[in-house]
């Protein structure tokens, strides 16, 4: 078998139009690794997105967030813009809200934010905490 095929992923993408497919970040729970859509829900991860890295922390595991990033209650980073605008705005934000949808475009895909605990005083008051 010949490393430019699909089960080496075209080499680890060093070659191109090999028939390989598309990677991006694959959530397992909190851990954060990148595979392809198929190979990520084989595992019985979240597929994040073609293109899309581990690097701003999409799976929730902790360990800080860049310079102008904010972990949400369950750790996942999303920029601080996101979180000023969504506290006290009138909706409880309690994960049935994705920024990515609602035009946050450096915003991990598809990945819900969580602003109802003590830390953000239950999203402003817009949440009850337990």
């Amino acid at each position: 078998m010949a490393p430019t095929c699909e089960q080496f992923a075209c080499d680890g993408g060093d070659c191109t139009g090999c028939g390989g497919a598309a990677t991006g970040a694959c959530c397992v729970g909190t851990a954060c690794s990148t595979a392809t859509q198929v190979d990520c829900l084989a595992l019985g991860g979240t597929y994040i997105g073609d293109g899309s890295s581990c690097a701003s922390n999409p799976c929730g595991g902790g360990g800080g967030c860049p310079a102008g990033w904010t972990a949400d209650c369950v750790g996942t980073c999303f920029p601080d813009y996101v979180y000023t605008s969504w506290v006290g705005d009138g909706y409880c934000d309690d994960g049935a809200y994705i920024p990515a949808d609602y035009g946050c475009t450096e915003c991990p895909a598809g990945v819900p934010i969580w602003l109802n605990c003590a830390d953000f005083n239950c999203d402003g008051g817009d949440c009850t905490c337990p």
